[in-house]
């Protein structure tokens, strides 16, 4: 790995989230969102030297989950849909009182590819933005 300026290698884990995308940390895990295995590991990363993967939440066939997003004990999770059909798109919502152990508090469906960007600090709003049904931003 090549040296980069004021910061240097603590540990690595190999096989931390497929195509890992968004990793957001809380009270000493970290929540890694995976764009090709469509899923959301969780790794305790209390003893940074040493991190260690103590679960995951499964994705739906058809979809991935790339975003993560953690405030309030709150997990967010993405559901995108790929080129294939998706058996779910749309937002969940965990609660992670229990880091190692989310609890499914609430899955909100949507149209078309499902939600594409999310940002949630705490509180009782998340800001999210889904891509519906029959929508083309032109690119491919």
């Amino acid at each position: 790995m090549p040296d980069c300026l004021n910061t240097r290698l603590l540990a690595q884990l190999a096989g931390a989230g497929a195509g890992t995308m968004q990793i957001i940390g809380h009270r000493g895990y970290l929540y890694i969102g995976e764009l090709i295995a469509g899923g959301t590991q969780i790794v305790d990363a209390r003893d940074p030297a040493h991190p260690r993967r103590v679960g995951r939440l499964d994705g739906y066939p058809g979809s991935y989950s790339p975003k993560v997003q953690v405030g309030d004990d709150r997990l967010l999770v993405n559901y995108e849909a790929r080129r294939e059909a998706a058996t779910f798109v749309g937002l969940g919502l965990w609660d992670i009182t229990h880091p190692e152990q989310p609890t499914s508090i609430a899955k909100i469906e949507s149209s078309g590819k499902g939600i594409h960007r999310m940002w949630y600090t705490g509180g009782t709003r998340a800001y999210v933005s889904p891509v519906p049904g029959g929508f083309s931003s032109g690119s491919s």
